[in-house]
């Protein structure tokens, strides 16, 4: 019986190790995921939002501490978000200057890292392109979905 006991108690307290490293390494900025997407062109001339193998990707889906990558290609285009970036996000000094947009010259990229305590859920945002009335449909209009 105490042969039990101790080994129950030696493999409680593995279990517990184990589990405190596995939220130990989940939480850790080095684990982030890093994710690239690009704003272009389809064949039949509509903007996108697209992954870096060419499918439309309207919507991200993006954790804290995530690094978020928009590669703009063939236009100057105007990023606009619909909620206070400074809750959302960590960017580049001299970043939105004006609020809640960004202007980035074609082939320029775009990038913020969500906050860790940034509010979850949906984060809609808007690209204009160049200084058209021409948006990015990604999934009218591409969303953050923030988890």
């Amino acid at each position: 019986m105490l042969k039990k006991t101790i080994i129950t108690l030696i493999l409680a307290s593995v279990f517990v190790v184990t589990a405190g490293m596995a939220l130990y390494e989940e939480e850790s900025p080095e684990e982030r995921a890093t994710i690239n997407v690009r704003i272009e062109q389809d064949s039949e001339g509509v903007w996108r939002v697209r992954d870096v193998n060419g499918r439309s990707q309207g919507t991200i889906r993006s954790s804290a501490n995530d690094r978020v990558n928009w590669q703009v290609r063939e236009s100057d285009v105007e990023f606009t978000f619909y909620g206070n970036v400074d809750d959302y996000f960590e960017y580049d000094e001299g970043m939105f200057q004006d609020g809640n947009s960004q202007k980035i010259s074609e082939g320029g990229v775009f990038s913020v890292r969500i906050k860790e305590n940034a509010p979850k859920g949906m984060l809609v945002y808007d690209v204009r392109i160049g200084d058209s009335d021409e948006y990015v449909i990604g999934n009218s209009p591409p969303v953050m979905i923030i988890r």
